[in-house]
């Protein structure tokens, strides 16, 4: 039996479900299967669904709260007239105003105004033992297991051994109770709601991590929870593996509800085996404004090495496609307390369509690291596995009414395996579109064959550094090759016509401006084998290199002829 009720008119509700449960032992209502799904609730209306004789009457009784409530029960629905109570026993909810209330039994004291939610063996769970380990740990099961209690409020959700509940106050509290906050957890072994956005917390601890056994936590013999805004703790003490750390006097920490918001960004504990145990992100987020905001954290490991991050992102609309970022990382890293320490360091930055102007833009997507970086300090899968990266920027812009172009470019492969990479600093490239220069430009009548004359120009010129590995005997060493120059591309072409058939000459010139000469000298040493009454020939070379200007340069011509 699932009603709706109103809690003004609660006593002849259960008058009549008192009259009806009589009738049910006189056998003039059939027994109810209590093994199927209970049905669905359906609303009671005092003074229009019972009888006329309770209905005249119902002015006569007044309750403290006016707002309706819906329940359920699994297995029954017990009411005690005397005490004006109601106990819901089995998968028990309870729905009024925004909250919802689910746990194994539900007690609601119409003369106390009160809700209170148990869940299956509470007695023995509020034991001194269990009691002390229910702090600590928070058991996913126990929800289906037990049929904890728990309470819906909104977006916030509440889990505890005892949830009770004031209509009236609207104040409850929560027994060894735990909640989820931003990706946050709060437990505590008492929490008390005094207002409907402040909880005050006995015991409390957070975390952000999402085991049962959290690895790490804060606690406190007293919090303040204002939702949405802080959190207030005194004293403050920091936990790893339930050993303490360090200690505040006190602590005031950002509980914002939503959006970017600044604050402490709650570390993780790692243990590994390479480089023991650590706190890592430990670190503050820090919002400028609705388009700036930056963050910095730390690791931190007991058989040494360090690492400080850093990064930040700002945002302009109708300025850039995307956030520019900036992302710096520096530190040192051993395996062993004796072994010496290995700097690492990371330079990251975007740049994402910089609108400069109505031709001009700018992209920049850059990426220089040291090999063991991602090694060392990764994030995730994705860059542990990181074996090579890829460093681009471009700067565009243009003349169109002149006709002009200009692109600057840089491109940068880095393989961390080796430490090799290859780089273009800078490619450059400029570009004249064709022009016809005795083209008419007002109408006026001018020579075909001179009209058709087109003339273009394109220009590259790059710059290419490379930085190789070399292994002889077993030795490996770096060296270095670098390669730069100019081409000039020209086009002309012209289509004179004689009568019908039309000539198509062809030229091509291409010029290319290096600054550098090599070359190779070969010389010839003959050896007699005096044995086998033969001469063996070892050619020997030397490399020169000399820096100047050299021209390189090669052109074709052609014509064709085509009639119609």
């Amino acid at each position: 039996m699932i009603p709706y009720l109103n809690f003004k008119y609660v006593v002849w509700v259960l008058c009549v479900l008192c009259i009806a449960t009589q009738l049910r032992a006189q056998g003039t209502t059939p027994p109810t299967d209590t093994s199927k799904a209970a049905p669905k609730p359906k609303q009671v209306r005092p003074g229009f669904d019972l009888p006329d004789s309770l209905y005249i009457s119902r002015d006569t009784t007044r309750g403290d709260i006016d707002t309706i409530v819906r329940y359920t029960a699994k297995d029954s629905t017990v009411f005690d007239i005397a005490r004006k109570r109601m106990t819901l026993v089995n998968t028990a909810t309870v729905q009024f105003e925004n909250r919802d209330m689910k746990a194994y039994t539900i007690v609601m004291d119409f003369e106390q105004n009160t809700l209170t939610a148990y869940s299956y063996d509470v007695d023995s769970v509020i034991s001194a033992s269990l009691a002390l380990r229910r702090r600590i740990i928070r058991d996913t099961n126990r929800v289906k297991s037990r049929g904890a209690p728990i309470l819906q409020e909104g977006a916030t959700t509440y889990v505890g051994e005892v949830i009770v509940y004031n209509f009236k106050t609207r104040r409850g509290t929560v027994q060894l109770g735990t909640t989820e906050m931003e990706g946050g957890f709060y437990y505590g072994e008492k929490i008390k709601q005094v207002a409907p956005q402040t909880l005050f917390v006995e015991n409390g601890r957070y975390t952000t991590c999402d085991e049962p056994v959290p690895h790490y936590y804060f606690e406190s013999p007293k919090m303040k929870v204002i939702m949405g805004d802080l959190v207030f703790a005194e004293p403050v003490y920091l936990y790893v593996a339930d050993v303490p750390i360090f200690a505040l006097p006190f602590g005031v920490f950002p509980n914002h509800s939503g959006g970017r918001h600044s604050g402490i960004i709650a570390p993780n504990y790692q243990t590994t085996g390479d480089r023991g145990y650590g706190l890592t992100h430990l670190g503050y987020y820090v919002v400028f404004n609705d388009y700036f905001d930056a963050a910095a954290q730390a690791d931190i490991f007991t058989k040494g090495g360090w690492n400080a991050d850093f990064k930040t992102e700002w945002m302009k609309r109708y300025l850039l496609s995307g956030p520019a970022t900036l992302h710096l990382g520096y530190g040192y890293t051993r395996f062993n307390s004796v072994d010496p320490y290995t700097p690492n360091w990371l330079v990251e930055g975007t740049l994402p369509s910089l609108i400069l102007g109505y031709e001009t833009q700018l992209n920049a997507n850059l990426s220089f690291q040291s090999n063991g970086y991602f090694q060392n300090n990764a994030l995730n899968l994705q860059q542990l596995l990181t074996q090579q990266i890829t460093s681009n920027a471009s700067f565009t812009t243009g003349w169109s009414d002149l006709g002009l172009n200009l692109g600057v470019g840089y491109s940068r492969f880095q393989q961390l395996s080796d430490g090799t990479y290859t780089e273009t600093s800078p490619s450059l490239t400029f570009s004249k579109s064709t022009f016809f220069p005795f083209a008419s430009s007002n109408g006026e009548p001018v020579d075909p064959t001179l009209a058709s004359l087109a003339i273009g120009y394109n220009l590259s010129a790059s710059r290419n550094v490379a930085k190789n590995l070399s292994i002889v005997n077993g030795d490996s060493s770096f060296y270095n090759t670098e390669q730069y120059g100019v081409l000039h591309s020209p086009t002309i072409s012209i289509s004179p016509k004689l009568g019908h058939f039309a000539i198509t000459p062809s030229f091509s010139y291409q010029e290319a401006w290096v600054f550098k000469q090599h070359r190779r000298n070969y010389s010839a040493t003959l050896v007699p084998d005096s044995a086998n009454h033969t001469v063996d020939t070892i050619v020997n070379y030397t490399e020169t290199s000399t820096d100047g200007f050299h021209r390189i340069y090669n052109y074709n011509m052609g014509v064709g002829i085509s009639t119609t």
